[in-house]
């Protein structure tokens, strides 16, 4: 039912506003849209791509998403006829949600934050930051003065949390730190 009613309001060029019924998809901008987003993509391709005996077969050692980035880890001792079976058989079933490969690595690769690295004995997951990057969160922005305040021990510990080796993470608090020194702690006049 909700699924099927949902309506989003649209303004148009006389600063009128109108509404309209979302009839394929899950009405983007609507508060609940990321969340249908992801029933709607589990039911149609994830409930075939993490059955136990469809991953081992295709070589697939791992699937991890988080909204609509995936990673797929598989083994290369087997081939990529399998995982090429694997995703043509998701961009069926996937219908229209549209599944892109961004990159194939044999070694290490790049997964919303992190770098992944695979190693013969291990998987890393090292924090990892974009060298374009400026300012990790602007002086100036509206956000309340708590934010300000608590947001760089608070990314400092999501990054220690989340790596898996305690050397990476250091070295990755230590790149946010000065980073944060050069780009955001005012300086005296």
């Amino acid at each position: 039912f909700l699924v099927s009613n949902q309506f989003v309001m649209l303004p148009n060029e006389n600063d009128m506003s109108f509404v309209k019924r979302v009839c394929l998809g899950t009405g983007m901008g609507l508060p609940q849209s990321g969340d249908l987003e992801d029933s709607m993509y589990f039911s149609r391709v994830e409930k075939w791509a993490l059955n136990e005996t469809v991953m081992t077969k295709c070589g697939v050692l791992s699937y991890r998403r988080f909204r609509d980035d995936i990673i797929i880890l598989h083994s290369i001792r087997r081939g990529t006829a399998g995982i090429d079976k694997y995703l043509n058989h998701m961009r069926v079933q996937a219908d229209y949600f549209k599944l892109k490969v961004d990159t194939y690595a044999a070694r290490v690769a790049r997964y919303l934050e992190f770098d992944i690295h695979v190693d013969p004995r291990r998987i890393r997951f090292v924090y990892a930051f974009k060298a374009q990057l400026g300012a990790p969160l602007s002086c100036d922005s509206a956000h309340a003065p708590g934010v300000h305040k608590s947001w760089p021990h608070g990314t400092e510990m999501r990054i220690r949390k989340l790596s898996t080796c305690k050397r990476d993470a250091e070295v990755a608090v230590d790149t946010f730190r000065n980073r944060f020194k050069t780009f955001c702690i005012p300086q005296p006049p």
